[in-house]
This record gives C-alpha cells, structure tokens and sequence, in this order.
C-alpha cells in the first residue's frame, strides 16, 4: 500500500496518468524507489498511483533538451515553475495508473513536496488496483 503521494499541477498529471510523460522533473533528487500515490493539485484527493523506479540528475540543459520526449518541459516552463531553483532531477515513472474513483485525502496546510498517506487512505486506493 502506498505510504505517501506527490503533488501534480493538473497539465502535467494529466500527461502522466495517460503515460505520454514518464520523467517528473524536480528541484530535488529522491531516494524513494515504491509505489506512490499522484496528487493533483487543488484536488484534495489520491487520482493514480506509480512506480518511482529512478532518480537521473542534476541534468544540464543539453541532457533536458535530448530527453524532452520524456518529460514535456521546456526551458521556459523550467524557468517559470522554478524561480531561482531549477527542475534538473527527473524522477522516472513507471507502472502508472489512474484510480477509476478519485479518493480524498486531507494534509496538513502547507505541505510541498510529499503529502503522508493514512492506512484508511492507501486502503481505499488499494482496492482499486
């Protein structure tokens, strides 16, 4: 069962839960190789899961640019999402999945990054795979 889920602004969740886009790019790198849960955005509910199976980076931009197939960002929505840290870590992402029933969760406010996956949550997103 999954323990925790990352956040996706509705564009992007929308490419990766039809598997056009398989790399997540981020500011940071990350260790964690599970199934994970897909957030979007402003949706206040678990909308898919996936397998991060690994972690590439820091890329440049010449490595950005020969992997953009992967990852759908270009230099500008770097720049734009970005600020003063750049996305240059792509999370690979494999075995995507999207839940026929969005299940709502509840964090606390301000979290970024990872949002924790109560038991009674991951459960109910279990079921559906």
């Amino acid at each position: 069962m999954i323990k925790r889920a990352f956040f996706l602004i509705p564009r992007w969740n929308a490419l990766v839960i039809s598997g056009v886009k398989s790399w997540e790019l981020r500011t940071n790198a990350t260790h964690i190789r599970e199934q994970v849960g897909i957030i979007e955005k402003g949706s206040g509910a678990v909308v898919g899961v996936c397998t991060i199976v690994a972690c590439h980076g820091p890329l440049t931009e010449g490595e950005l640019a020969a992997t953009f197939p992967k990852h759908l960002t270009t230099p500008a929505d770097r720049q734009r999402l970005a600020g003063a840290r750049p996305y240059r870590y792509a999370w690979v992402l494999d075995q995507v999945q999207a839940l026929a029933v969005p299940v709502p969760y509840l964090h606390r406010p301000g979290t970024q990054g990872w949002a924790t996956i109560s038991s009674e949550v991951a459960a109910r997103v279990a079921r559906q795979l």
